[in-house]
């Protein structure tokens, strides 16, 4: 469980700087504090997503239905993905119909 939790924050550590450094350098400077603010409330709204799953479905940290929750989350992982490809300029899809 250490191990798991060392692993976690490491990787916290790691992509909260980067996503706050891309965000900062595509963003114009009128609006770049607030998209800062918002990249970091919806990391805070993905851990209460998270902890929401986990009181849902797991009834101790061995036993519950894990499965379900981790099927739970794709759920904004494909909200996410599909706002990138039809939604976001300059993405994949935008530069090639352009």
């Amino acid at each position: 469980m250490l191990t798991i939790r060392f692993f976690y924050g490491f990787v916290i550590g790691v992509t909260l700087p980067i996503g706050i450094l891309l965000m900062t350098e595509q963003s114009p400077p009128s609006v770049r504090g607030r998209t800062t603010v918002v990249l970091q409330f919806f990391y805070t709204c993905g851990k209460l997503y998270m902890l929401l799953l986990a009181a849902i479905y797991l009834v101790s940290l061995s036993e519950g239905n894990w499965r379900m929750m981790a099927l739970m989350m794709v759920i904004p992982c494909l909200a996410m993905v599909l706002g990138t490809i039809f939604i976001l300029y300059d993405s994949i899809r935008y530069l090639l119909v352009n």
